[in-house]
């Protein structure tokens, strides 16, 4: 599932059928960035808004 901040996309989260990952994406490249596995879809979400964005 999309998630958006102040509706733009900013990353994604997908189920795996035992876990939630979840992906920051950069729309200036189309990257898409691993964050992590989490236990519920809430807790994914979550770590996709507070991913720390920016030129690297």
């Amino acid at each position: 599932m999309l998630i958006k901040k102040k509706d733009v996309v900013v990353g994604q989260v997908y189920e795996t059928g035992t876990a939630f990952q979840a992906y920051s994406i950069n729309w200036n490249t189309g990257e898409k960035n691993f964050i992590g596995e989490f236990d519920t879809y809430e807790l994914g979400k979550k770590s996709v808004l507070k991913y720390k964005r920016g030129d690297k």
